[in-house]
């Protein structure tokens, strides 16, 4: 289950990104 959660968190964090970077531009 651990694992689980930090594969999720590190997709939550790519998608924050990447949402960051469409604001940006």
């Amino acid at each position: 289950m651990k694992l689980d959660s930090k594969y999720f968190d590190r997709i939550r964090t790519r998608r924050n990104r990447q949402q960051e970077t469409a604001a940006q531009a």
